[in-house]
């Protein structure tokens, strides 16, 4: 189930992709036609009839809360992979632990100590999804505008330039080493008392 944009599309093939490499087949992709916030109740009974082994998702904040309050209503026993920001809801408890347990949703790793912490100390709160990321996007560019000017050559000069960045997010390096690309996506599974990492 993903909403149907861009964002959706690239994780429904993604999905697709790697499903059909382990050898799962998928029998049905349902797509949203709103970014946010559809009636969910429909899909669901959809998914309740055809009770797949398991249900993966890209949808966005609202449509998780109801994706799980729906869930448990009609009693599906589906397992569930949710997209990174299912565990922004649940991080900040807009989704409940109970409500999610057994769900797993994936993350990048974690942000540096230090963002964290310093973080807290300026927000009063733990940075939501992509904080660090986002933080990160501005130094690098900076960085890079820095180098290379503003135009658009400029701009693709000064990224690949950006080497050893060691940033909230961690390394970020755009040289021939091209790191993140290999940075490393964390599976974490929705417990009662807690967000575990699957190992």
């Amino acid at each position: 189930m993903a909403t149907n944009n861009d964002w959706g599309s690239a994780y429904t093939r993604t999905y697709q992709q790697a499903a059909e490499s382990a050898g799962i087949v998928v029998t049905e992709v349902i797509r949203l036609p709103e970014v946010d916030n559809n009636d969910l109740r429909t899909p669901l009974a959809k998914l309740r009839q055809a009770a797949p082994d398991a249900i993966l998702t890209s949808i966005n904040n609202a449509d998780n809360i109801n994706f799980v309050t729906r869930y448990r209503e009609l009693g599906l026993s589906s397992a569930m992979l949710m997209h990174e920001n299912f565990g922004d809801g649940v991080n900040t408890e807009r989704i409940s632990n109970d409500a999610a347990s057994d769900f797993y949703f994936f993350e990048y790793a974690d942000p540096t100590e230090t963002f964290v912490s310093t973080y807290v100390d300026q927000h009063g709160e733990h940075p939501q999804i992509a904080a660090d990321t986002a933080y990160d996007a501005v130094h690098v560019l900076a960085q890079a505008l820095a180098v290379g000017g503003v135009s658009r050559e400029g701009v693709r000069a000064g990224l690949q330039s950006v080497a050893e960045y060691h940033g909230a997010s961690g390394l970020i390096d755009f040289t021939e080493t091209n790191y993140p690309e290999d940075k490393k996506a964390v599976l974490r599974q929705v417990t009662t008392n807690s967000v575990i990492n699957v190992e």
